[in-house]
């Protein structure tokens, strides 16, 4: 993702040097060492998802300058939009093409592979224009294998 191998470590270990004891019946029972994710309400867990974030950002700017992916205009003079981010969702928006979406889940996978994220499919969804042919509209959803939603 672009961090330095040392900040990779740091990160690491603080994520994993926590360790927890359960008490059963009073009395403590060992030690669980987490595997995976932070903690919540951890204070470094913002700061790790907003470097997550900018990377799935530049990500998708990179894709753009390259002609990789071309974004929509919300009207005709506005800037090209590819992404917007709030919170732990992100709106990806793409003209509704096959080469855009395989493009799209080929860095959307790479992402994930990176940064230990992942998609949730039951939670997401795609928008379609309504001029689109519901057969294309079917095919791209394949690509990505994330279910078609009504607004």
């Amino acid at each position: 993702m672009g961090l330095y191998d040392h900040w990779i470590n740091l990160i690491h270990q603080y994520v994993y040097i926590v360790s927890y004891s359960v008490l059963l019946n009073g009395s403590p029972t060992g030690f669980i060492k987490p595997e995976r994710a932070l903690r919540q309400g951890d204070p470094l867990s913002p700061y790790l998802y907003i470097i997550c974030s900018e990377t799935l950002s530049a990500y998708f700017d990179n894709l753009t300058s390259k002609g990789l992916v071309k974004g929509i205009n919300v009207c005709r003079n506005s800037p090209c939009m590819t992404h917007l981010m709030f919170a732990d969702d992100s709106l990806l928006f793409s003209k509704s093409t096959e080469k855009y979406f395989r493009t799209i889940k080929d860095y959307l996978q790479k992402y994930c592979l990176a940064s230990g994220q992942e998609i949730i499919f039951d939670k997401s969804g795609n928008l379609f224009s309504k001029k689109l042919p519901t057969p294309l509209m079917n095919h791209l959803s394949n690509i990505l294998d994330i279910h078609n939603r009504d607004l």
